[in-house]
Parts: C-alpha cells; structure tokens; sequence
C-alpha cells in the first residue's frame, strides 16, 4: 500500500544515512485501566504514515516542534500496514487522552488518515522522496 511519512529538511540527511525510517513515541499514553495517560513511550515505538500525499489542512500531529515536519515528504510501499483507529493500542488509550490526542492531530476527519508500522521503515520501501515546499523531488526510487 503507497503512504506517506513527513518530516523536517533537518531531519532527513540523518534518515538518509541511515538508511531507514526509525520508530518514534506512538504516543498512545497509559492503558484506561491503571494510569493517567502522560509519560513517554507507554506504548510501542512507531512510524507514522498517511494514506494521503497532502495534508488538507489538518495538523495531524506534524506542529508542536522546532522543525517543520511538513517540509519532506517520502512515499513508501508498506504492506499490511495497521490503521491508527483499528490498532490495540488505540482501543487501549484513556478515552480522555484519545479525545485530545485526535482534536491535536485534526480532528476525526485526519485521524482517518493515519496509520503505523511497528518497526523501521528501510529504503528497500522508499518510493520517491519530495521537498513539499517545492515540489521538487529529491530522490527516486528507479532513478
């Protein structure tokens, strides 16, 4: 299935370097059974990817750091990917932390967009890879 992982200018010589795409905070929180939903890295490690090249408008959790995460965008081939509201880790989130965290990233019409991988994305799975500012692809696949 073709999705879409963004990230910063800044960001992407070191995933070119390293050939790959490495898993980050899922952010999913603490279950609903036993602790407030803060804290890093309660959940599993993913990376997060789009069904959709463009972002509508819709923050989808991409604002919040120094870097504009906007600015790269690569396309990757990912079978059997898992969509973020059928993932068990989603379904374990504390409803309260879940409400805020889908509002952050846009609202119910973003989070229809999202999904995860639980392990590194390699560039075997790179398609194309474009600077979303000028349109300008960087890297290609069969180039």
């Amino acid at each position: 299935m073709k999705l879409y992982h963004f990230t910063s200018a800044h960001h992407l010589p070191h995933i070119r370097r390293a050939g790959m795409l490495q898993p980050t905070e899922s952010n999913v929180g603490s279950p609903v059974t036993h602790m407030p939903p803060w804290g890093s890295h309660r959940g599993p490690d993913v990376v997060w990817l789009l069904d959709t090249a463009e972002l509508n408008g819709h923050p989808h959790g991409l604002r919040g750091s120094v870097y504009d995460k906007t600015e790269i965008r690569i396309s990757l081939d990912i079978p059997r990917p898992v969509k973020w509201l059928d993932w068990e880790w989603t379904a374990m989130m504390h409803p309260d932390w879940r409400s805020a965290f889908v509002e952050a990233g846009g609202g119910p019409a973003a989070v229809e967009a999202w999904y995860v991988w639980p392990v590194p994305v390699r560039r075997s799975r790179w398609l194309d890879i474009t600077d979303t500012r000028s349109g300008r692809e960087i890297w290609r696949k069969d180039a």
